[in-house]
């Protein structure tokens, strides 16, 4: 994971460079399903994805936010904040460019 990361009690925010306003939230322990989070872990959850989401509408104006999880090719929870500042494409066709860095 690229750029810089806040760190807080359950989670690792990390910023992308490929896109402006691209978030990574990684969960600190290593799990690699929703149920082995803690409440805990889901409150602090919630606060930062309403915070970062608040920051990148506010600061980069995207015409979509996704929040997507795959944890495929990394067997570790984490999520994707990922803005969408053009028209076509959209949903997964554009999910799988930006999560690969190929958003033309």
């Amino acid at each position: 994971m690229e750029g810089t990361h806040q760190e807080y009690s359950h989670w690792i925010v990390r910023e992308g460079e490929k896109i402006p306003g691209y978030f990574y939230l990684e969960a600190k322990n290593h799990v690699e399903s929703y149920s082995e989070l803690s409440e805990s872990a889901w409150i602090e959850f919630g606060k930062i994805l309403s915070e970062y989401s608040q920051i990148v509408i506010s600061n980069h104006k995207p015409i979509k936010l996704y929040t997507v999880s795959i944890a495929e090719a990394v067997p570790h929870l984490h999520f994707h904040l990922v803005p969408r500042y053009i028209d076509e494409p959209k949903g997964l066709d554009y999910l799988q460019l930006a999560v690969t860095g190929k958003i033309p």
